[in-house]
């Protein structure tokens, strides 16, 4: 299952395969953590900088304040006050922005500022603009999962995150 573990440092937060979870950060920001995804954060230096390490997919609510900064292998989000979503994955670095001003940077340098209703997608070391669908991009927090123009392996691969299952696949598809 999904358990938070607090030593002195960092708090980290985990959802498991087939397994969600919602947590209240110290702030009052909530973020919802999709299946295998970790997140870990500094509570003691939080007034003072909100920041974040996410590896797989997590939706965020947060509150006006001080920068909060999400850092994940594959690219940085940084925002003020918004609700936005992020998955960040070996084969996916994805940021859609609902509310507020969202600003993404890649390790190279690349970098982009969202709106709501905006996204951006990592494609060959650029962010390309992306069109959000409110529906399905989010509606893993409904334990939808849409798949559209996604690669085979993609789709297997979160199938089994979310559920119990082994899939096998030719590796020609």
């Amino acid at each position: 299952g999904w358990w938070w573990m607090s030593r002195s440092e960092p708090t980290e937060l985990f959802a498991d395969r087939t397994e969600q979870g919602e947590f209240q950060l110290p702030d009052g920001s909530t973020v919802s953590l999709n299946a295998v995804t970790e997140v870990q954060y500094a509570q003691k230096n939080w007034k003072k900088e909100r920041r974040i390490r996410l590896e797989g997919e997590a939706f965020f609510e947060v509150e006006k304040g001080v920068p909060f900064i999400v850092e994940t292998p594959y690219g940085i989000v940084e925002v003020l006050g918004t609700s936005f979503n992020v998955e960040a994955r070996p084969d996916i670095f994805r940021v859609n922005c609902y509310s507020g001003k969202v600003r993404v940077s890649l390790p190279n340098g690349v970098s982009d500022t969202i709106t709501p209703n905006q996204g951006v997608e990592k494609v060959n070391g650029n962010l390309l603009a992306r069109t959000l669908d409110n529906d399905n991009d989010i509606a893993w927090q409904q334990n939808i999962h849409h798949f559209e123009d996604q690669p085979v392996y993609l789709v297997f691969a979160e199938l089994e995150r979310q559920y119990l299952v082994q899939l096998d696949y030719p590796a020609a598809i």
